[in-house]
This record gives C-alpha cells, sequence and structure tokens, in this order.
C-alpha cells in the first residue's frame, strides 16, 4: 500500500511532540508499505519553524528513515485566532503542496482530527481522486469546544464544526478513535459500530531502552513532562508542591517540569512568589531523548481534568512513556477510564482533591523500593502488552486495507 498519513502535529522523534504518526509509518515501511506523513513545519510544542521553500510553500524531507511533507504555517501562540489561522492555512495549502511536490497517487488516506480542518482537507483530496479516507478521531469536534464551555450549541463556529464532523463520520470508509469510549459518542451521532476502531496511543519500545530501578538518590523526584497549560494540572502540582513546603516536607519531594506551553511563565511567576524551592522546570526535550530522563524519576504526575470533557476516554502520549519507564504514577483523574489503577501502576486521586494528591506523594516516596518497583514494572508489561506500538500498527494495516476493500465495492454516501 502507499499510504498518506495527515497530522497536522506529527513530528519525528528528533523532536519534542507526538511521534504516533512517525511509529505508525516507521513500523508499515517494515511491512513493506510505502508511506508518507503530512504535517506542518510550525511546532505546537515548540514553537519553532522548519525551513520549506517558501514559493512553494512546502518540503519534502527525510525524518529519522521516514519521509514527510512539510506545509508552511504561520507561528502562533494559545489558542487565539492566530493558531486558527494555522489551522485554516494548513488546510488551504494541502492540495497544492501534494501538487508541487508531485507525490504519486496513494492507495489510502488517513486525516488525523487534531483539528477537523486537516482531516476535511484529507477527505476533499481523496474525494477528487477516488482514494479511499479514513478518519481518525483524535479530540471530539465540536464537543470537547461544548464541554470546556467555550462555545454555545448553537454558535456559528460550532454549526461549522458539527457538519464538518457529521461530514466526515458520512463519507470515512473507517474510522479510527483513540478513545476507548469514543464509538459510543459516534453511535449517538449515527455512526455504525463496525465502521469504528480503537486504536489508542502507545510506546515505540525501538528507542525505548529496558527499564532499570529508580535512582537511589534523594530527595524523591516527581517528574512532569508536556504542555505547560491550566488543563495539563501543573497549576495543581503547584499547589501540592506549596501544601508540602508548608508541612516541612520541602527537601523531600522535588518536583521536576518538562516542557514548553502558553501558561509556562505565569507557573514560573508563581513558584517564584510562593519560594517553592521544591519545583524545578526544563525544557522539553527530543523523544529520543525523553526517556533518559524520565529515568530520572522516582515517579510520575498525571492529571485528567474532572469535565464531561473525558466522559469518553483520553489517550494521553505522556502516559504511556511514563509506563514505558516503569516508574509509579500519581494519576489525578475522576474518568472512568483508569489505566493506572487496571495496570496496578500508581494511586488515583479526584483530580480536586489536592490534600489526597499530597498523602499519595508522601505514601510513595516512604514505600520500600521494591513495592515501588512492582508498581513501575507492572504499567511496563501493561504497555508491552496492550499499547507496543508494532501491536497498534498491525490493526492499523487491517484497518486500511479494510478501507482499501470497501472503497473497491463502494463509494460512501
Amino acid at each position: 500500500m502507499n499510504i498518506w498519513l495527515v497530522n497536522h502535529y506529527a513530528c519525528p522523534p528528533s523532536g519534542a511532540g507526538g511521534t504516533r504518526h512517525h511509529s505508525f509509518a516507521a513500523n508499515l515501511m517494515r511491512r513493506q508499505h510505502e508511506v508518507l506523513v503530512v504535517a506542518a513545519n510550525y511546532s505546537h510544542v515548540t514553537f519553532e519553524t522548519r525551513s520549506v521553500d517558501t514559493r512553494a510553500g512546502c518540503r519534502v524531507s527525510e525524518e529519522c528513515g521516514v519521509k514527510y511533507l512539510w506545509i508552511q504555517t504561520p507561528p502562533y501562540r494559545g489558542n487565539s485566532l492566530k493558531r486558527l489561522w494555522n489551522m485554516a492555512v494548513f488546510s488551504w495549502r494541502f492540495s497544492g503542496a501534494v501538487r508541487h511536490a508531485g507525490l504519486a497517487k496513494p492507495d489510502v488516506i488517513v486525516g488525523s482530527s487534531v483539528h477537523p480542518f486537516a482531516a476535511l482537507a484529507a477527505e476533499r483530496y481523496a474525494r477528487k481522486h477516488q482514494v479511499p479516507f479514513v478518519f481518525e478521531v483524535r479530540d471530539l469536534w465540536p464537543q470537547s469546544l461544548l464541554d470546556m464551555g467555550a462555545f454555545k450549541k448553537w454558535h456559528p463556529f460550532i454549526v461549522l464544526l458539527d457538519w464538518i464532523e457529521t461530514y466526515l463520520y458520512r463519507n470515512a470508509h473507517k474510522i479510527v478513535t483513540v478513545l476507548p469510549f469514543g464509538a459510543e459518542y459516534m453511535k449517538r451521532k449515527g455512526v455504525p459500530a463496525e465502521k469504528v476502531v480503537w486504536i489508542p496511543n502507545g510506546v515505540d519500545f525501538t528507542i525505548v531502552p529496558p527499564p532499570v530501578p529508580p535512582p537511589d538518590a534523594r530527595p524523591f523526584v516527581v517528574i512532569f513532562a508536556g504542555q505547560l497549560v491550566n488543563k495539563s494540572g501543573v497549576n495543581v502540582l503547584l499547589e501540592v508542591a506549596a501544601k508540602l513546603k508548608a508541612q516541612g516536607w520541602q527537601d523531600r519531594i522535588l518536583f521536576r517540569i518538562y516542557g514548553f506551553g502558553v501558561d509556562r511563565e505565569l507557573l514560573q511567576e508563581q513558584v517564584r512568589r510562593d519560594g517553592l524551592a521544591n519545583v524545578e522546570f526544563k525544557n522539553p526535550v527530543p523523544k529520543t531523548e525523553i526517556h533518559a530522563e524520565l529515568a530520572k524519576a522516582h515517579a510520575f504526575y498525571l492529571y485528567i481534568e474532572d469535565s464531561p470533557l473525558y466522559h469518553w476516554g483520553f489517550s494521553s502520549n505522556k502516559l504511556f512513556d511514563y509506563f514505558a519507564v516503569a516508574r509509579p504514577i500519581l494519576f489525578a483523574s475522576s474518568a472512568r477510564y483508569d489505566p493506572v489503577g487496571d495496570a496496578k501502576a500508581g494511586i488515583t486521586v479526584h483530580p480536586k482533591d489536592v490534600a489526597g494528591m499530597v498523602e499519595a506523594l508522601k505514601r510513595l516516596s516512604e514505600l520500600p523500593e521494591a513495592e515501588r518497583w512492582e508498581m513501575g514494572k507492572n504499567g511496563r508489561q501493561y504497555a508491552e502488552a496492550n499499547h507496543d506500538m508494532k501491536l497498534l500498527t498491525a490493526r492499523l494495516e487491517s484497518t486500511l486495507a479494510m478501507a482499501i476493500e470497501n472503497g473497491k465495492s463502494q463509494r460512501p454516501n
């Protein structure tokens, strides 16, 4: 198969960000398929811009063994109109960039809904060239915006997104969702269950070293790695750090935070204002290096908002990286999907229970090292059994083959 994976925010492991589609591409290539990843040249994570041919607005390059088509998009910071413009430019330039690059027509196109306009651009190209289209649902648009309270149901933008979502569901030959209960949501939209396949995020164990026991050194190090925005719960983590300081634990538990994001400066100012010497900020590191950094932890922190947004589940990239490194996880969540609990790989606390998080971290820090190591190994084994990218790629390969077969017999309405 000649496969195109269209994900606005895709990046190789040499960069910082989600590498799901790079891993899919690399594994599909090992299975003798030809693969292209289509992504924007501006990084949502690091705010860096990859060079492109500015006249053509694109560039083809090989990154860590995988072929990429980079589409030129304008820079932005945060959830602003500039970000919306960045999305629109990516989608608008898609067909022209493909034409300029002189690429052979694919056998199947996957359009990922990190935002719906990119998936729509992929579908329109697929329809024009009579290529099967697979819709990958990462976030539920517009339901996510409604759950966050950002818009009312009848706002024109929401109406537009709802139309795009319905259109893509109807016209996809197959639908892939990273959400464990995504099919339930889509059923409400009239999507038959047999059209939907759950393929969560996972771990590329080809770039992850074997797990090693945590360091003997003190203090007890808790690591968070990800986007520094309020919904990631770093602000809550700072509340935990402040309470530990007030209880005389400042020298016993250290929080190390890796990442950029629109709230980083505000969070750093809060650390300075509250005198939290038990909190350190680090810049994000490439995927090829992150696991060595994570191995310096004694435990990890993952936060999922107490919000209807997560009723259908979640598939956090950082969770599977945490599992892979084999450390216990403080999981702040009230979601019905609890992989940390399922794996027996840490402690789950309600995301509004700051005092409970404080006590959970104290308990983890005082557990015998062998017990913490056992929790960590449980997480590693859970990831190997359920989230190995080789296994997930085989599921995707089968889904793409079915989409091509469906495309031969009928065209979606």
